[in-house]
């Protein structure tokens, strides 16, 4: 029996973390909902309303990806509540791709001031402390709680 060497990264943390500075070191493709709003001169224009569409179209890209046998692939969101990595867990089982989650918890002594600084997105001060607490309830997912999770219906 060959082994299965395709590996999918989910990395998890929250906005200014330093989450994409970690992906291109690992040698993957790497896919993040952040790309659908970066225009062709590199530029990042953030429109909230399209969010759903971003994430739908970087899921997309990730299947694709799978479907043509990419050995690495890195998912590259902030993946904060657990149902955001299902469908991605998912697909990973349906293509054979070995999953590992790589969680970025925030430091003693970092506060939101500081990953707003950091982040090169200008999330608001208030959604870096809304997803510190969000992730603060859910620290070390594993797949089984990750498969387990359910979408709430008003997202």
């Amino acid at each position: 029996m060959q082994e299965n060497n395709k590996l999918l990264y989910i990395l998890r943390g929250v906005s200014g973390i330093g989450k994409s500075a970690y992906a291109t070191n690992l040698n993957s493709k790497v896919l993040s909902t952040d790309d659908f709003f970066t225009n062709k001169g590199g530029d990042y224009i953030f429109l909230a309303g399209l969010l759903p569409c971003a994430h739908l179209w970087n899921y997309i890209r990730t299947l694709n990806a799978m479907a043509n046998n990419e050995p690495k692939i890195c998912i590259d969101n902030t993946n904060i509540e657990l149902w955001e990595m299902k469908d991605y867990v998912i697909a990973s089982q349906e293509y054979h791709y070995n999953t590992k989650i790589i969680e970025f918890s925030v430091p003693p002594g970092i506060t939101s001031k500081d990953l707003f600084k950091r982040s090169k997105h200008n999330v608001p001060i208030a959604v870096i402390e809304k997803m510190i607490t969000n992730y603060s309830k859910t620290k070390r997912a594993t797949i089984e709680q990750i498969l387990n999770s359910k979408k709430p219906i008003n997202k």
